[in-house]
């Protein structure tokens, strides 16, 4: 059976400028709304569809007019919606629970600098006087735990997935979350002062107080990462005329409580001041290029040359009076009097120039190389590649072109690289070994790509339909309208697009990705039973396209219609449908004429039910089964079973437990493991 992709299309009306933010098992959908400026939010499924345990039918609205920016958290039972305003925040908590996302807490004064970070499991909220825990306990309640009552001034705050680290100038704090939601910490002593450090380097420059602060800011915001198991922290520091980077590396063991084991620390230079050059380029095409002067313990900016229009002008006015001067009528002193008068005036006007670029520029370095990045061969930052060889950190350096995606070689993984090799190039997809080229971008731009490998590659060059490449199959699909644009929501689930009808009116358009990598599905569509030698039965399976609901494993079809004898005509069939939310299946009947003939069943009076507590092992609430024993019994100890998850009860039979040592349970994706001596 041949299937149709646009079957599998779930279309959600948005009014202005959706996004999109993932949970576990829902998608939120944030929009400002044309009529008053509010941002409404809609919760789907992660396929668009309205049908999920967290799918709500009405909009959430947020905020008041006067929004700059928002952030969403999508958590399993946790929602937060950061607002930023001009000279503040608005925090909104919601937890799903009965059913339904229920306000927990709303703060519409929350400090602009105070911060909302999460983790799997858990919300940090640091309002700059306290610091504070959100976590949903075992038993489905939003509990809120203050860690820290007060807060020092040069305080920073980093979470990652299953914890969060807290520096100030005297201590590194570690705190994790184990089994059951519960935390440990450990500490250790910072083997530098990032605060003191940064201001070191701030004050050699000539800085604008408010672009001090900017900076000061930009350079606190990686100062403090988490690769792995290692504590990263990364500080600018001078060494006579020389910038580094400094980057240290705290080491911690996760195995029982953690504990910090090593450390190790790297320097890598940024720029030499005795050589150093910026050059700036401007959108009319001008260049200035600017170094730095030492200066009484400062170091000072100055524009060394300009080329570009500006600078031909300058000079083309400068042609202009000479000549005049020379066609004129005047002596040779004169003549050499107004030269050099119009030699000062040009050297005012290049000094007036020097100033304002000096001024607007302040700090002449690319900033982006202080950023700290993080892959899957370590760190990246100050355009330098540190990887854990077993013993150091390496460095390896990185070119400016390939930090800027100018030059690209980068292997995808299932026999495909993506490469651009220079400037001008277009990004493609090569087949390797050969170096084939399966598919072109059209684009240079690096804005207008989307990697989702090992899946597929998306490019939508500006005022071109988009375009996707499909790896598993090598296909490569183009969609047909210019009305709708790539989203970078999209991910190995759905891909997600923007239909836009008008200003007001729009689309997001949620396929699924399984749609595209299968095209074709094999059926069991007829069933022969051999009775005798003489007798065989069959009996034929009826599928409709539009039932199919689509996976990683291919097709299920949600009914399917059952002919016995394979003649409807003669003898009828019946249906079995399964329903998609609640997985119950319901079976009807028809005659040959397509009568229901349904057999009615008489409505039973609902009993609660009766639950075996001694042949089955019950979760800890004993809602559900984990396992069921069968004819063996608990309490004769004959069989027991532990999954060292949090919702299972460890008790079993009468008096026995299972004992060990919780320390030795680890985490590794998601599912709890006792670790064996």
């Amino acid at each position: 059976m041949q299937m149709d992709r646009t079957r599998f299309e779930e279309l959600v009306p948005v009014d202005l400028s959706p996004t999109m933010y993932y949970g576990p098992d829902y998608t939120v959908i944030l929009d400002k709304e044309y009529e008053d400026d509010r941002l409404a939010i809609s919760i789907r499924n992660l396929l668009g569809g309205s049908e999920g345990p967290k799918v709500i039918k009405e909009k959430l609205h947020f905020g008041q007019p006067g929004i700059k920016s928002h952030t969403i958290h999508a958590l399993e039972d946790m929602l937060v919606v950061v607002l930023l305003y001009s000279t503040r925040k608005e925090v909104t908590i919601l937890q799903f629970t009965n059913n339904d996302w229920v306000e927990k807490e709303y703060d519409a004064d929350f400090p602009l600098d105070g911060t909302i970070s999460v983790g799997t499991k858990f919300v940090v909220v640091y309002n700059l006087k306290n610091v504070r825990i959100l976590t949903v306990n075992l038993e489905g309640k939003l509990t809120s735990t203050e860690i820290k009552k007060s807060v020092p001034p040069n305080f920073l705050i980093h979470t990652f997935a299953n914890g969060f680290v807290m520096y100030a100038t005297n201590d590194i704090t570690v705190w994790t979350m184990g089994l059951k939601n519960q935390w440990k910490t450990t500490y250790t002593t910072p083997p530098t002062d990032l605060f003191s450090e940064i201001e070191s380097v701030l004050n050699v420059f000539e800085l604008e107080a408010e672009f001090r602060t900017a900076l000061r800011k930009g350079f606190l915001a990686d100062a403090v990462t988490m690769y792995q198991n290692a504590i990263v922290l990364r500080v600018p520091a001078l060494g006579d005329k020389t910038l580094y980077l400094k980057v240290y590396f705290l080491i911690l063991n996760f195995s029982g409580s953690p504990k910090f084991v090593s450390s190790q620390s790297v320097r890598i230079p940024i720029a030499n001041f005795d050589k150093y050059e910026y050059d700036m380029p401007t959108k009319d095409g001008d260049v200035f290029k600017l170094y730095y002067v030492k200066q009484n313990q400062k170091l000072i900016l100055k524009l060394k040359s300009m080329r570009g229009p500006l600078y031909k002008s300058l000079m083309d006015q400068k042609r202009k009076s000479y000549k005049q001067i020379d066609d004129s009528n005047e002596n040779a002193a004169k003549k050499k009097q107004y030269k050099k008068e119009v030699d000062g005036k040009i050297a005012e006007e290049q000094e007036n120039i020097s100033r304002t670029v000096v001024s607007k520029v302040q700090f002449a370095m690319d900033l982006s190389q202080f950023g700290v990045l993080l892959n899957q061969h370590g760190v990246v930052t100050g355009n330098v590649q540190l990887s854990f060889d077993g013993q150091s950190w390496q460095q390896q350096a990185i070119s400016p072109e390939t930090m800027r995606m100018e030059k690209v070689n980068q292997t995808l993984g299932g026999g495909f690289k993506l490469a651009k090799y220079t400037y001008a190039d277009t990004f493609k997809v090569y087949e390797m070994p050969n170096h084939v080229v399966v598919y072109d971008t059209q684009t240079n731009n690096p804005q207008e790509i989307q990697i989702v490998a090992p899946r597929y590659i998306q490019a939508q060059p500006a005022g071109k339909p988009l375009s996707m490449f499909f790896f598993p199959t090598k296909e490569t699909v183009q969609l047909k309208a210019f009305n709708e644009t790539m989203v970078r929501a999209s991910n190995s689930i759905a891909l997600v697009t923007v239909r836009h009808v008008n200003e007001t009116c729009k689309f997001v358009i949620f396929r699924p990705v399984d749609s595209f990598l299968l095209k074709h599905t094999s059926l069991f569509t007829k069933q022969y039973v051999r009775l005798s030698q003489d007798e065989t039965r069959i009996s034929t399976y009826i599928y409709d396209v539009q039932d199919a609901h689509l996976s990683s494993e291919g097709a299920m079809f949600y009914r399917v219609q059952v002919v016995p004898g394979g003649n409807k005509a003669q003898f009828g069939w019946y249906e079995q449908a399964i329903n998609s939310t609640t997985g119950k299946t319901t079976k009807r009947s028809f005659a040959s004429d397509g009568t229901d003939v349904t057999p009615r069943v008489k409505q039973k009076r609902e009993r609660a039910e009766t639950r075996d507590l001694e042949g089955t092992i019950w979760d800890k609430n004993r809602l559900q089964k984990v396992v069921d024993l069968g004819a063996l019994k608990l309490v004769d100890e004959v069989a027991s079973y532990y999954g060292f998850e949090p919702y299972e009860l460890n008790r079993y039979g009468v008096d026995k437990k299972w004992t060990f040592d919780e320390n030795n349970v680890q985490v590794e994706w998601g599912n709890h493991f006792l670790k064996l001596p």
